[in-house]
């Protein structure tokens, strides 16, 4: 997955979080710690963030969502991406590709 944004970003210097969440059981499944994941890689030409998710079985048919901490996007000395929190924000779910 990646994600794109319209500034410089940035890998925070504190802990902060990517969490997936299963939609039916709120409950979190899989959480990456930007702050040191080599899952996590930050580029900005163009700016954008690719996360992997390996070591994780998604079920398929399931629905997610994904939340992000503050300071996920970008962080300095003066200031931190705002937290997305709402399941509403970042939804998916896991189909089978058709070729």
């Amino acid at each position: 997955m990646f994600y794109l944004v319209n500034q410089k970003v940035n890998r925070p210097a504190f802990t902060s979080y990517i969490r997936f969440y299963n939609f039916h059981t709120a409950k979190s499944e899989y959480e990456i710690d930007c702050s040191r994941s080599s899952q996590i890689l930050y580029y900005n030409s163009p700016p954008q963030i690719i996360f992997r998710t390996k070591g994780h079985l998604w079920t398929e048919g399931d629905s997610y969502y994904v939340t992000l901490d503050e300071g996920v996007l970008f962080s300095n000395l003066l200031e931190n991406s705002t937290a997305h929190k709402n399941p509403k924000f970042w939804p998916f779910r896991v189909i089978r590709p058709t070729y």
